[in-house]
């Protein structure tokens, strides 16, 4: 199955996932996440799954909709089209699972 997760194990070593929870996709740590070209087709590669991790972080948080939600994120001063938006959803689903991925490698040193 084609998911984010796999993804990002494929395509990122243990360190540079480290790196992009440490500092962000922003901060050009995240290698073949960097260009628009490239996160808006990783947008539309993984579009569902997207848009099933914010409707789970909405419930998780107790907002009432993804946009309320989203507004409390930072950098969405950034979006400023369909382009810029499609980026912005691209890194947050590689960095939250990159941190899924790294915190589970921790739970898993310590058992």
């Amino acid at each position: 199955m084609n998911t984010i997760k796999k993804y990002m194990l494929d395509n990122y070593t243990n360190d540079e996932l480290k790196d992009i929870v440490a500092h962000g996709c922003i901060s050009g740590c995240a290698g073949t996440l960097i260009y628009y070209k490239d996160t808006v087709s990783f947008y539309e590669n993984y579009e569902n799954e997207i848009w099933g991790m914010l409707n789970n972080d909405m419930e998780e948080q107790g907002y009432n909709s993804v946009f309320e939600l989203l507004v409390n994120f930072n950098h969405t001063w950034q979006v400023k089209c369909g382009d810029t938006f499609k980026n912005f959803l691209a890194w947050y689903a590689a960095e939250k699972v990159a941190k899924e991925i790294i915190d589970n490698q921790d739970e898993e040193c310590e058992e």
